[in-house]
């Protein structure tokens, strides 16, 4: 049972639009849209955007859609953008919030609960987030094993810095994305569209960052050789593009190293394990306050 405080706010459940991209997707996409039936903030609409799947990911989510109305499948040509997709979904959602969600990622059952709850109370927030968990592909001996981020701060001069949000973990408010615009379809900036669009959002209103666990973060071996070979190229792109004053990470051979690797996911691992600790506290500790002032 809830608190009051938090009472004070579900009864006030403005619509939440969920975009998923999806591209031959069908071994994730099921439990993907699941996680989302599953969450405890109820009014959302979920605008699947299938950009040319060949594979059977558009039949999976039309079984799924026969039972839940709040189910929307939009079909593109292949676009090999995915920020294609989800301008599209945009342009067809009508929720005064806007969520993103990739195809293959999970979100924990009170991920809009929580995120919402801080958007209603706060309207100089225009873009929230939380941390992320990656698994997958990944393992403690791994570089991308772990939390994002590992400091949950959330400014235009921290995103700048280094981008470490990943998408699915972001909702914005619509009329911020009104007057900042959607996502750059620039070929050149596959891979860091969204840090495009952060970057812009944060420049006109104020982040936050919710410090739970609130998103797991699938991790494809695939995306590996990506990353290393052309993020920085993709980074150093938007910041002549755009003019921003980002900063270049420089690659140190020390952070490939077996000792780096296993003394920083050891940090990772205690700060995750801290927060699971403290979100299944959390709720003891409201159903016993509760339960106490109602004797």
């Amino acid at each position: 049972m809830l608190s009051d405080s938090h009472n004070s706010w579900t009864n006030r459940e403005p619509l939440v639009s969920i975009i998923i991209p999806l591209y031959n997707a069908e071994q994730y996409i099921g439990e993907t849209i699941r996680s989302v039936l599953g969450q405890t903030y109820k009014n959302f609409e979920i605008i699947v955007v299938n950009d040319g799947s060949t594979d059977k990911s558009e039949e999976v989510v039309k079984a799924i859609a026969k039972s839940d109305g709040r189910i929307t499948l939009l079909t593109i040509p292949n676009s090999a953008r995915p920020s294609v997709p989800r301008n599209y979904g945009i342009s067809k959602a009508r929720g005064q919030f806007i969520a993103f969600l990739d195809a293959d990622d999970i979100w924990m059952r009170d991920k809009l609960e929580n995120q919402i709850g801080v958007l209603v109370d706060d309207e100089s927030i225009g873009l929230i987030s939380s941390r992320a968990e990656q698994f997958g592909t990944t393992s403690f001996f791994s570089k991308s094993y772990g939390l994002l981020p590992l400091n949950p701060v959330l400014t235009l001069d921290s995103m700048l810095r280094k981008n470490s949000i990943p998408c699915s973990t972001v909702v914005l408010r619509r009329n911020v994305l009104d007057i900042c615009g959607t996502f750059d379809e620039d070929p050149n900036l596959i891979a860091v569209e969204d840090y495009d669009l952060w970057l812009r959002v944060l420049s006109r209103s104020k982040g936050y960052m919710v410090p739970n666990i609130l998103v797991r973060y699938r991790v494809h071996s695939s995306g590996a050789s990506f990353n290393k070979s052309k993020m920085s190229d993709r980074v150093k792109y938007l910041k002549s593009k755009n003019d921003w004053p980002i900063s270049i990470p420089v690659e140190s051979k020390m952070n490939g190293s077996i000792p780096y690797i296993v003394l920083r996911n050891t940090i990772h691992f205690f700060v995750a394990q801290l927060l699971r600790v403290r979100q299944f506290i959390k709720p003891v500790f409201r159903f016993r306050e509760t339960h106490f002032l109602h004797k």
